[in-house]
């Protein structure tokens, strides 16, 4: 579920309640196609951790990984300021952790990839089931932006 980017200048957080499957995963992603996103998710791998993905032209890096203290819910934020993306999550919507930066996304746009014609990058929720099979359940509670004109 993504929303395209009305501004250079926004804040969009969400609350999220996920127990990952191996494979499986949740979050928050700034996309602007199967190649080119960056991600903030819940994912499952030996427990359950928070993981910052950045996939350009189809190749992906994990930008950094934090394991998770609460069972319970977590925020997700993601502050863009022109080309720069600063992730963050906590525990109580009130006391941010830094998930990473990334310093330039020009490949979230149409300038910035090899075959470009899409019309514009997105900011939005996902899950995918990746390698578990069977149902899979995410509980976003809300997804809140704030645009800047």
């Amino acid at each position: 579920l993504v929303q395209r980017e009305r501004s250079h200048t926004y804040t969009a957080t969400t609350w999220l309640d996920f127990t990952p499957s191996e494979g499986a995963q949740a979050g928050l992603v700034c996309y602007y196609d199967t190649k080119d996103f960056i991600s903030l998710a819940l994912v499952g791998a030996a427990g359950r951790s928070l993981r910052l993905d950045v996939c350009r032209r189809g190749e992906k890096t994990v930008a950094g990984e934090y394991p998770l203290v609460d069972a319970h819910g977590v925020y997700l934020r993601v502050q863009v300021d022109g080309l720069r993306r600063s992730f963050a999550y906590s525990y109580d919507g009130k006391r941010w952790l830094a998930a990473g930066v990334v310093e330039n996304c020009t490949f979230l746009s149409d300038e910035g990839t090899p075959n470009w014609g899409f019309t514009g990058t997105m900011v939005g929720l996902y899950a995918v089931r990746g390698i578990s099979g069977g149902a899979l359940q995410a509980d976003f509670d809300w997804f809140a932006h704030s645009w800047k004109v």
